[in-house]
């Protein structure tokens, strides 16, 4: 399957696309992979390669997800506190 920005980066509109994916894994849960592709042109712009790289960030979006929850508590406690 071809997304948006893969389509963009083939017909010349962008030269990098980065995206993020979630998947569900029955064993594993919700983990989370981030794809970075480079389109390579020839001198008249013809798409000539594509190069890319597929990392988990899945560790990244927990990390986040927990910042982002600490931070909610503290803002009720503090509202609770007056």
């Amino acid at each position: 399957r071809i997304d948006d920005g893969a389509a963009r980066l083939i017909k010349g509109a962008i030269d990098r696309d980065e995206t993020t994916y979630r998947f569900l894994s029955p064993t594993l849960g919700m983990l989370h992979v981030q794809t970075v592709n480079d389109a390579e042109r020839d001198g008249t712009g013809r798409l000539v390669g594509l190069h890319g790289v597929i990392q988990d960030v899945t560790h990244i979006k927990r990390a986040e997800a927990a910042a982002r929850e600490a931070r909610e508590r503290a803002e009720q406690y503090l509202d609770i506190a007056g």
